[in-house]
């Protein structure tokens, strides 16, 4: 009898011990799961802040190519995109700076973080390959002016579709949930990359050059 007590007793410390192991593991995936997770939204932004960049950089290329003129500021016969401002006509302003040291593969026009995939060639570009804005009224000497960002933008709190969105100084705009928990990366004239929350995206909205804008969103 006192044989089987010891077992039962054994059977139950064991049980115990399980149970902790469990419990243990719970809590530990529990703390490393959301870590794992805000490392992959960081690593994203990350990129993403690289990709843009890039593209700005591309961007100010073509400028020194074209006499100061960004390629909405030049027609397709000389070599820009002025024409192409609706839908379906984005990527024509990206193709312009594919051939540039800069933005070598469509990767390089795709946010991480956006549910968009990239096309297989940069001569295949349409606007579902293209994660960023172009701001039409950009020049090279507004420093302050905003050049390009993420495209999930919003409007007094309304997330915007593609096509043109006029925008003025003090405009509501900020950023959906889409690609950056509610932020967003823009790039100002002078090649700055600013991370900006709604409330600090109006406050450079605010410093605008000029009292409208008009980006074009893919």
């Amino acid at each position: 009898m006192e044989f089987n007590r010891r077992r039962s007793g054994e059977r139950g410390f064991k049980m115990i011990e399980l149970i902790v192991v469990l419990v243990v593991v719970v809590l530990l995936v529990g703390l490393i799961l959301p870590a794992l997770a805000l490392a992959r939204y960081k690593t994203k932004r990350v990129q993403c802040l690289n990709n843009i960049k890039l593209v700005a950089i591309g961007l100010r290329l073509f400028a020194n190519d074209h006499s100061n003129a960004y390629p909405a500021q030049l027609s397709a016969e000389r070599g820009g995109a002025q024409e192409f401002v609706r839908p379906g006509e984005v990527f024509k302003h990206f193709l312009t700076i594919s051939n540039t040291d800069t933005v070598k593969t469509p990767k390089t026009l795709l946010c991480p973080a956006d549910s968009r995939r990239p096309a297989e060639l940069l001569s295949n570009l349409k606007d579902a390959n293209i994660s960023y804005f172009i701001n039409l009224d950009a020049t090279v000497d507004a420093t302050e002016i905003l050049l390009t960002g993420d495209r999930n933008l919003t409007l007094d709190g309304t997330p915007m579709n593609p096509g043109l969105l006029v925008i003025r100084t003090n405009s509501a705009l900020g950023f959906s949930p889409r690609l950056h928990r509610g932020t967003g990366n823009v790039v100002l004239g002078d090649g700055s990359v600013v991370y900006a929350s709604e409330k600090s995206f109006q406050e450079q909205l605010r410093q605008q050059p000029q009292e409208t804008n008009r980006l074009l969103i893919p």
